[in-house]
């Protein structure tokens, strides 16, 4: 006998993708104002138009496909073979792989390459004229905030397509069950080690 769990309910899964899309669209407001301060301090390698054109591009989009093309994009394989999640990179605080990679992980946003990469780019590397960061500590806090922020959507999001349930065994004891094949290439318990307070019992 199954029992429906709430945090499997299609209810909660739209909850958790409309939750996706308005952190994206308040990281991509924060990264307008960052790259605002950038420009004004004389580093014009990315415009802060490019930010709303994306907004407006990703506004035509479902937000369950935004979600599941962040899931796909999230996986970079190199020439060897060997595979990175940028989930673990966020984590770390990595400023130079995302730097570099932020190309891969947004490909489907409506600017050119280079504007991919140069707006992580700009954001961690543009001094001022006295050599400071124009960026500082707190707004890049506030940067792998939202970006964290993301995964732990992302890793619920995983969870609730994976369609928990309880189950009544015949002892009269429950047991936590996933009754539907998702994404098992994914290890959601090894990623939810970075996030411990987000508890999710079925892992």
């Amino acid at each position: 006998m199954m029992t429906a769990n709430s945090a499997g309910s299609t209810s909660g899964r739209m909850a958790t993708v409309e939750r996706f899309r308005a952190n994206l669209y308040a990281f991509l407001r924060l990264m307008r104002e960052l790259i605002g301060l950038c420009y004004e301090a004389g580093n014009h390698q990315v415009k802060p138009d490019w930010i709303t054109k994306t907004m407006s591009f990703l506004d035509a989009f479902p937000s369950d496909e935004l979600i599941e093309t962040f899931i796909e994009y999230s996986f970079i394989k190199d020439p060897q073979g060997e595979v990175t999640c940028i989930w673990d990179k966020i984590f770390q605080r990595d400023e130079k792989f995302i730097s570099k990679n932020a190309g891969f992980l947004f490909r489907n946003m409506p600017m050119v390459q280079i504007d991919k990469i140069a707006a992580f780019q700009v954001l961690f590397e543009s001094k001022d004229k006295a050599g400071n960061p124009v960026i500082n500590l707190a707004d890049r806090n506030s940067i792998w905030d939202y970006l964290n922020g993301t995964v732990r959507i992302v890793l619920v999001y995983i969870h609730e397509q994976r369609n928990p349930k309880v189950k009544l065994l015949s002892d009269g004891t429950t047991k936590n069950v996933y009754t539907r094949e998702y994404r098992r290439d994914i290890d959601l318990k090894r990623y939810l080690q970075n996030y411990p307070n987000l508890e999710l019992q079925w892992v």
